[in-house]
């Protein structure tokens, strides 16, 4: 009932929309749920690192993916339902300006200068 009502304001504000669970399952399952409502790719879950502050460790590179996926949808404007948790929202972005900035779209077939 949560993501239809979540769906429902989404539709209504036309603004995105945050929605913060507790623990990563629930908001995976929250997307899912859903997207079910909204279609494919309106709800994005917006991971944490996964690591600890002191971890000499580079973030999994799927979850470095899903947060510039969700960061780059946000950017660009639109309706978009991002779920996600509190450990999440505690670490830091770049700012919206910086992100754009370092944007590079690649394309198939296309030749990049070296």
């Amino acid at each position: 009932m949560r993501a239809f009502i979540a769906a429902a304001l989404l539709r209504k504000s036309g603004k995105p929309l945050l929605v913060i669970t507790p623990t990563r399952e629930e908001g995976e399952r929250f997307v899912a749920d859903a997207s079910f409502f909204l279609g494919k790719d309106k709800a994005l879950f917006f991971p944490s690192w996964e690591l600890l502050p002191f971890e000499e460790q580079s973030p999994h590179t799927e979850i470095v993916a899903s947060r510039m996926e969700v960061l780059y949808t946000l950017s660009n404007g639109g309706p978009t339902l991002v779920v996600t948790t509190p450990r999440a929202l505690l670490q830091k972005v770049l700012p919206t300006d910086d992100f754009i900035a370092a944007i590079e779209i690649l394309k198939v077939d296309m030749e990049l200068e070296v």
